[in-house]
């Protein structure tokens, strides 16, 4: 996985990036722990900045990087993480994203939002975007659906629905 450049302020103001140790204190102010991010990401959840540079950097490899979504006023409001998906011949075959929005700024369409700017900015690198979304999930689940990811049937689990959103 190549680390993308900074990409550009849009009319709606929303920025996309990678995360580096520098945004652990923004992190930690969103990714603390809440009903939802406990039931629903709890590998994102930190107790600490300190915590929240490490998962930073564990989140930062050849394979994996983590973005930020940021406002205007560059406030981060949501994290995507993403993750190489290897096919059975172990060539890439997309990328796995999880993702969450902060509780406060839940609502206003960042999670759409940001996934549309992620896409654009990994248009280049892969073809699809895969996410794994607990059908318990209903604002995750809505997201996908205004994307118009496809739904991979052959997924076996019972718990969650893999949703492919194809980046051609």
């Amino acid at each position: 996985m190549k680390k993308q450049k900074n990409n550009k302020n849009s009319k709606d103001g929303l920025t996309i990036r990678v995360l580096t140790t520098r945004d652990a204190n923004s992190y930690f102010q969103i990714a603390r722990e809440d009903e939802d991010l406990k039931r629903y990401a709890r590998f994102f959840i930190v107790s600490s900045i300190d915590e929240a540079k490490k998962k930073i950097v564990s989140y930062t490899s050849h394979n994996e990087a983590v973005y930020g979504l940021f406002t205007k006023s560059n406030r981060l409001v949501a994290v995507f993480d993403v993750n190489d998906n290897f096919d059975e011949t172990g060539a890439v075959d997309g990328a796995i994203v999880h993702y969450f929005v902060g509780k406060k700024y839940r609502g206003n369409n960042y999670a759409y939002r940001g996934i549309k700017k992620l896409a654009s900015e990994l248009a280049q690198e892969y073809l699809k975007l895969k996410f794994e979304i607990r059908k318990t999930n209903q604002a995750s689940l809505g997201v996908q659906a205004k994307l118009g990811s496809t739904i991979d049937e052959s997924y076996p689990s019972k718990e969650c629905q893999l949703f492919e959103y194809s980046l051609e």
